[in-house]
């Protein structure tokens, strides 16, 4: 994922757990952990991937929190709660969000994205129906 095309710049903190074993750590750089399977992945794999970022139109560095739940056809799944903070360079107003799959091909028929919060509108420069 990037924001405003930068993929950078993240520091987080995170729990992980798979049924069987939970870690935490952190994350500096490209900080963002998700694992949203693929059109290669093993079929019938789902995931869930919601992410929060406070303060979105502010110019300062965002604040963020994300929650993954992730399963492979039945034999394994994991969750993982993650904190952190986005402070680029080039502060502004959150513009673009770019979703990748974890190892950069094509999401499968039928996923889907939704963003809440956001009002239709047109600011100039992002256009929301």
């Amino acid at each position: 994922m990037s924001i405003n095309g930068v993929s950078t710049d993240i520091s987080t903190r995170y729990l992980y757990g798979d049924g069987t074993s939970a870690s935490t750590g952190s994350l500096g750089g490209n900080g963002f952990m998700h694992d949203v399977p693929a059109a290669n992945s093993t079929a019938n794999t789902f995931s869930n991937t919601s992410y929060y970022f406070a303060n979105y139109r502010s110019s300062r560095p965002k604040s963020f929190n994300q929650e993954v739940t992730n399963e492979n056809n039945g034999s394994s799944t994991y969750m993982m709660l993650q904190a952190g903070l986005w402070n680029p360079s080039t502060n502004g107003a959150i513009s673009t969000i770019t979703l990748t799959a974890t190892d950069s091909s094509n999401f499968l028929q039928n996923s889907s994205a939704t963003l809440y919060g956001i009002s239709a509108g047109n600011d100039s420069t992002t256009v929301v129906s």
